[in-house]
């Protein structure tokens, strides 16, 4: 939707310099974060490096799933291609465990350092999506309604997803970083799950905006796509985490 940025021979687009920027914003923040636990400059880095190469990576292979149930229902084997970011997100917290495991640092720790640097990459790496038009929502004759295109150039009055999952990821952000400082004396793992279920229950409801969700299944008028189940999963998992630490420190063992 936005032109590509041309820079002598090499042309970059919108899409891929709003990616490369929330990365970086990311990783910085990771960086900074994870010197907090006192851990060495080159652990840091190679903390850093190998959770985003991998995140990168598992956004990608994730559009496995929709690739074969489209080749189910239609017989047409193409890649369904794009990335996926709940799959980035799994794929980097693997990752950063096992690394975490390898080099003696505490998991949970690591966690609530890195996962809420990726509320501020998605509120960036959502504003190249909708620069490319991806992510496009439903047509809406409502007041939200902003005139956009689909990924086939086709104008619409449509909800602008990308642009409300940009500002809930960012509201995310700061409410993560108003909790660390509020709540100093919190478990440890506190924040790495609030920041996922904060973020399944943001996706779930963006992606009931959605026109270009892949579908799961319909059934009595109510559609669900792949990436609702996942985030439905994940947010029932993260409030059940949440309940029980908070029933733990009510009802200390005795």
């Amino acid at each position: 939707m936005l032109p590509d940025l041309q820079i002598g021979p090499w042309r970059l687009s919108a899409y891929a310099l709003a990616y490369v920027l929330a990365a970086l914003a990311s990783d910085a923040a990771s960086v900074l974060r994870l010197r907090r636990l006192g851990l060495p400059h080159l652990v840091v880095l190679r903390i850093v490096l190998v959770v985003t190469l991998l995140g990168f990576a598992g956004s990608y292979l994730v559009r496995v799933v929709p690739t074969v149930q489209r080749g189910l229902q239609t017989g047409l084997w193409q890649w369904y291609g794009g990335s996926s970011y709940i799959g980035g997100l799994l794929a980097g917290i693997g990752a950063l465990a096992l690394l975490c495991r390898w080099q003696r640092i505490p998991v949970l720790r690591a966690l609530d350092a890195v996962l809420p640097t990726l509320a501020l990459a998605q509120a960036l790496g959502r504003l190249g999506c909708f620069a490319a038009g991806c992510c496009y929502g439903r047509p809406t004759t409502s007041w939200l309604g902003v005139f956009l295109p689909d990924n086939a150039g086709n104008w619409a009055l449509r909800y602008p997803t990308q642009l409300l999952s940009a500002g809930a990821n960012l509201l995310i952000f700061g409410l993560l970083l108003a909790v660390e400082q509020r709540f100093t004396a919190r478990r440890d793992g506190i924040l790495a799950v609030l920041y996922v279920a904060l973020y399944c229950l943001e996706r779930l409801i963006n992606e009931a905006l959605r026109a270009d969700a892949v579908p799961l299944f319909h059934a009595a008028g109510v559609a669900l796509s792949w990436a609702q189940l996942y985030t439905l999963v994940g947010l029932v998992l993260a409030l059940g985490w949440l309940l029980w630490q908070f029933a733990r420190r009510k009802y200390p063992r005795v």
